[in-house]
Parts: C-alpha cells; structure tokens; sequence
C-alpha cells in the first residue's frame, strides 16, 4: 500500500488503535470529518487553481494551447493509425 510511506501492516495498527482509542462510533465521526475536510481543501484548490489559470493565462493563449493539443492529438492518432496498418501489411 505504502501510502505517506506507510506500510499495510503499520495501517492496519494505526486503524487498531484509533479504534481502540476512539472507538467506533467516534471513529466514523472522525472519519466523516475528515472527508469533509479534504472535500473542503480540494475545492479551495480548484477555485485557486482556475482564478490563478484565468487571470495568468489570456483567452489568445488558451485558444492558441488548445489548437496545438488537438494537433497534436490528431497527429499522435494517425501516427499510430499508420503504424497499425504497416504492422498489419505483410
């Protein structure tokens, strides 16, 4: 699992003694919580995110970014495309 370096082992203890601690009905309480606070922190940094994109990027430069994706999509997908079709050919 090795989650912040953590094992599955060292997890597994750590969940047994908040439950130990806290018991279970805490524990949800705390485990609600918590979720509520990361959604919280995660949608604090998307509306950073797009305010800092919007005001640092201008509409010419997004418009420009996005047309060199798709190119390059396009090109990548023929690419590949034209590869199959050599594979496939004898």
């Amino acid at each position: 699992m090795d989650f912040l370096n953590i094992g599955s082992g060292e997890f597994l203890v750590l969940i047994f003694l908040a439950l130990i601690l806290f018991g279970p009905e805490d524990l949800v309480k705390i485990a609600r919580t918590l979720g509520r606070m990361t959604r919280k922190a995660q949608n604090a940094w998307l509306q950073v995110s797009s305010s800092l994109q919007s005001e640092v990027m201008p509409d010419e430069v997004r418009a420009t970014l996005d047309e060199v994706k798709s190119s390059v999509g396009k090109v990548t997908s023929e690419n590949a495309t034209a590869k199959l079709l050599d594979e496939r050919e004898p």
